[in-house]
């Protein structure tokens, strides 16, 4: 919102709960840059936040990233205070709802360089994942950059970088980390495929090889419960086998991949194998569950996103928009 400024709405009875001004410079700034935001400066989100519980005081928090925007007092407008002075130094902001009294607050604030417009919350071990890279902040398709991978520790008065890691995405594959509901996430590394990565120490626990996958995925990654079989199961079926996925139920990943041969591209879903938390070398049990060809359009046709629907009885439906319409493939 204008000057960073974050507001919390009631959805059941609609209206604004709490506002506040996403300010740096910590606590003793926190007044005056409520009130001047240009001069002081203020940081700007860049994409949506993670929302999660800290472990240590329980209270919920949101995880934003943001970039910062330095003040300048001779600035008449935001606009013009955006244009001149924003960094390409991102930040991590924390801000947690309290009471009636502290409805919202800045936690603490970290900065990542190059942070990605994507925060996750590994709610399993309480781990807040981020992603940094370089060149121009908040670009989501790269030319094979190498950027890193973050495990942060919300402290409750301050974040704290328990690991980072080297991760190279590949050309024109989305940035992207997909958290696993059983625990640890799931992140694309050129040549190697898709790698299952303790959200605790960094370290990969399981590959699944790209020999496996259709080709590179040029959309994001939805990982579901999925039955065996052309049908994705419908959201209250997801719903329902998610809450018990970590008893090993299959989880599938839905996306659209391209042939690096052919150019070819279509939208698959991948099996993935049961969940363990031990390092293994590589996944053989993973496999493909379904194709569909997109013929005639390329990578740069379609949107970013599979999302999963179902259809008045129920079944599962993978829906993606295209530059000749949406498609939804049962």
């Amino acid at each position: 919102d204008r000057g960073g400024q974050l507001a919390a709405w009631s959805v059941s009875l609609g209206f604004c709960w709490a506002s506040v001004i996403l300010c740096p410079g910590g606590p003793k700034n926190y007044a005056k840059c409520q009130a001047h935001p240009m001069v002081t400066g203020f940081f700007r989100p860049t994409g949506l936040p993670a929302v999660g519980v800290n472990a240590e005081t329980t209270d919920q928090v949101a995880y934003f990233p943001t970039n910062l925007i330095q003040g300048d007092a001779s600035s008449e407008s935001e606009e013009e205070t955006t244009k001149k002075n924003a960094t390409t130094a991102g930040h991590m902001v924390a801000v947690g709802a309290g009471g009636i009294s502290t409805r919202l607050h800045i936690n603490w604030h970290l900065q990542l360089a190059g942070l990605e417009p994507s925060v996750h919350v590994c709610s399993v071990e309480n781990m807040i994942l981020a992603t940094t890279c370089g060149g121009e902040a908040g670009s989501n398709r790269g030319s094979g950059d190498t950027c890193r991978l973050h495990g942060i520790r919300d402290r409750g008065t301050r974040g704290e970088t328990v690991w980072s890691k080297q991760h190279t995405f590949g050309d024109s594959v989305v940035r992207q980390i997909i958290v696993d509901p059983r625990g640890g996430f799931w992140a694309w590394h050129t040549g190697s495929g898709l790698l299952r990565i303790n959200a605790t120490t960094g370290t990969t626990i399981e590959t699944i090889p790209a020999s496996v996958w259709p080709g590179t995925p040029v959309t994001e990654l939805t990982m579901a419960p999925l039955s065996p079989g052309p049908n994705p199961p419908s959201p209250a079926a997801a719903a329902t086998r998610s809450s018990s996925s970590s008893n090993g139920d299959p989880l599938g990943i839905i996306g659209a991949f391209r042939d690096q041969a052919t150019g070819r591209v279509a939208l698959a879903a991948v099996q993935m194998p049961a969940a363990s938390n031990e390092a293994l070398p590589s996944s053989s049990s993973a496999r493909v569950l379904w194709s569909h060809g997109l013929d005639g359009l390329s990578a740069a046709d379609i949107g970013r996103q599979v999302a999963i629907a179902s259809d008045s009885d129920g079944r599962g439906v993978a829906v993606l928009h295209t530059s000749e319409g949406t498609l939804a493939f049962s």
